[in-house]
């Protein structure tokens, strides 16, 4: 249901021919749920080798005017994302943990030191895409209602 509906969001902005790379393309469902011209990029290498063997592997030195972009559940892993996110020319999907306050940010599930590198208010990450050249489009709360806790779900495009 998920992937479902993260294809659904995308479809209302991208017909499945556009390129689409999914950043941390875990085991492939969500490009499989898209279809189309649906790529993907991981740095593990079990990922990385079901990408190649599927002919879906999107290669990072290829990382030059990438027309969209999805970051389902990895913007927070990375650890600078600005070297990634300025060379998208068009559309990024994002789903990330927000938060009402930092201060809550600790007393969250999603509070892992050792694996996430950023934490957002939804205003704070509306406004860190603005520094990097995007506008908000849509946001929603379309995966918290399937019951993940506290996850946004962005779309943002090259203003």
């Amino acid at each position: 249901a998920l992937n479902s509906l993260r294809a659904g969001l995308v479809s209302r902005y991208l017909d499945p021919s556009k390129l689409l790379v999914d950043v941390g393309a875990g085991d492939g469902a969500f490009m499989r749920a898209r279809g189309g011209a649906t790529y993907g990029f991981d740095i593990n290498p079990a990922t990385v080798a079901m990408l190649q063997n599927s002919e879906r592997w999107f290669d990072a030195a290829n990382w030059v005017g990438i027309e969209n972009a999805s970051f389902w559940d990895s913007l927070e892993h990375i650890p600078y994302p600005p070297e990634i996110l300025r060379k998208i020319v068009r559309y990024c999907f994002v789903s990330i943990p927000v938060f009402r306050d930092l201060k809550r940010i600790q007393e969250s599930k999603h509070f892992r030191p050792t694996e996430h590198y950023w934490y957002f208010t939804r205003d704070g990450l509306i406004a860190y895409f603005w520094e990097l050249g995007f506008v908000c489009v849509e946001m929603s709360d379309m995966e918290t209602a399937l019951g993940r806790e506290d996850i946004g779900t962005f779309v943002f495009r090259r203003r």
